[in-house]
């Protein structure tokens, strides 16, 4: 018979922060946005899990990653990619589902 020793609960700072971390890492991805309704670029790994909006139900993560791409590179590739990486992340640290990873482009360097 298994042990019980109580549970686990990770906040959904850390959540945020896993899933802006691995989106940061996503080669053509310049920086993570803040999001709400004036976007400004973060600077610090502090400030990365304020750009993922965040829903955890029933086990199942979903996500809105707001990031700048670099010029020149194929954002559909890129966005891909950042849902990829996202989902790994959550799926192979925290165990849990994920819904979903929209990814919003809302800026590129110039």
């Amino acid at each position: 018979m298994a042990e019980d020793f109580g549970s686990i609960r990770v906040s959904p700072e850390v959540v945020a922060a896993i899933i802006a971390l691995s989106a940061a890492s996503v080669p053509g991805v310049a920086g993570l946005n803040a999001c709400g309704r004036q976007p400004r670029p973060l600077r610090s790994v502090e400030e990365f899990g304020q750009a993922v909006r965040l829903n955890v139900q029933g086990g199942a993560v979903q996500a809105d990653v707001y990031l700048t791409v670099e010029r020149g590179v194929n954002m559909a590739q890129v966005g891909l990619a950042v849902q990829k990486e996202a989902g790994e992340a959550i799926r192979n640290t925290l165990g849990l589902d994920v819904r979903a990873i929209n990814v919003y482009i809302v800026d590129m360097v110039r």
